[in-house]
């Protein structure tokens, strides 16, 4: 059930393309990924992002594929990495 309500969220946003997702959608449905499956003790990188990949193919039952695919995704959070605050050297 947690698994659908993340993506009726991300789906329901109007500026999501249906064939398309954004890199902030991405970015946010691996976020949410990640902490759900560290809170049961599961650290693999690669497993984040085949699922985020699932979920963020809105079209892949039709079509077969996975858009974005797994190597795309796991590019967008490096182009794009979670930033951490910074200490201010003030």
């Amino acid at each position: 059930m947690s698994e659908m309500a993340i993506l009726r969220i991300y789906t329901e946003e109007e500026t999501v393309s249906e064939n398309k997702a954004t890199r902030g959608w991405v970015t946010s449905v691996y976020s949410e990924i990640s902490r759900a499956l560290r809170e049961a003790r599961i650290e693999n990188h690669t497993l984040f992002c085949h699922l985020t990949s699932i979920i963020c193919s809105s079209n892949c039952l039709t079509t077969g594929l996975l858009s974005p695919s797994p190597e795309a995704v796991r590019k967008v959070l490096a182009r794009n990495p979670v930033k951490k605050p910074t200490k201010s050297s003030n």
